[in-house]
C-alpha cells in the first residue's frame, strides 16, 4: 500500500496516524531503508509491532504536508552526531574509549571492534 491510498495525520497525542479505508493505524513511525546513502528514499511507515503499514519510494514524490510531518517525525528520532575532533582514545585495541567532540558537543563512547568505524564520504 502507498500513502496516496491513505491519510496522514497527528492524533491528540502526536503520534502519527495512517487511516486507510479499511483500517486506522495509530502511532507509526518512519524508518528509512538507506538512512545514511538515500535519506530520502526508501522509508517505510511501521506500526507499534515493526510490521511495514505503507512504503514510500521517495519523499520528494509526496504532497507538502504529508512529507513535512514524516521529515519531523525522522528529525525528531535520529541523531547523527559529525565527529569534528578525536581528543583522546584510551587504546590502539578495541575495546576502547573515545572521547570527542562533535558538532553538538563533546562526548565519549565506547567502541566494540574495529569493524565499527568508516569513513563517510560526503
Amino acid at each position: 500500500m502507498n500513502l496516496s491510498d491513505c491519510k496522514l495525520s497527528r492524533n491528540a497525542f502526536g503520534k502519527l496516524v495512517v487511516t486507510t479505508k479499511d483500517q486506522i493505524h495509530e502511532g507509526v513511525v518512519p524508518v528509512r531503508s538507506f538512512p545514511i546513502t538515500a535519506i530520502n528514499e526508501g522509508i517505510a511507515l511501521v506500526d507499534g509491532h515493526g510490521h511495514e503499514v505503507i512504503w514510500i519510494d521517495s519523499l520528494a514524490e509526496l504532497p507538502e504536508t504529508e512529507r513535512i510531518l514524516i521529515e519531523q517525525e525522522l528529525a525528531s528520532r535520529e541523531f547523527m552526531p559529525e565527529i569534528k575532533y578525536i581528543d583522546r582514545v584510551s587504546s590502539f585495541a578495541t575495546p576502547s574509549t573515545w572521547q570527542v567532540q562533535t558538532d553538538r558537543g563533546e562526548t565519549c563512547f565506547i567502541l566494540k571492534g574495529e569493524e565499527d568505524i568508516r569513513r563517510l564520504s560526503l
